[in-house]
């Protein structure tokens, strides 16, 4: 019973360790670029990711199968 306990906090302790690492990227990536390019660049990867999900769910991609709507 504890090793699941200590694997859920374990996981916590992961998921707020990559948090943090993702965080200080940003941060740094802000400091290197600039607020105003860093603000671009994510603009262009948010559009990005969503042009990529649009293909992935109409099934555009392959490898990649379109979700379920449940009508089967």
């Amino acid at each position: 019973m504890s090793e699941g306990i200590d694997k859920g906090e374990g996981r916590k302790g992961a998921a707020k360790l990559l948090g943090g690492r993702i965080s200080c990227i940003v941060g740094i990536l802000g400091y290197f670029l600039g607020a105003r390019r860093l603000g671009t660049v994510t603009i262009v990867l948010g559009v990005a990711a969503v042009f990529f999900m649009a293909a992935a769910a109409t099934g555009l991609i392959p490898g990649v199968e379109p979700l379920g709507h449940g009508y089967d």
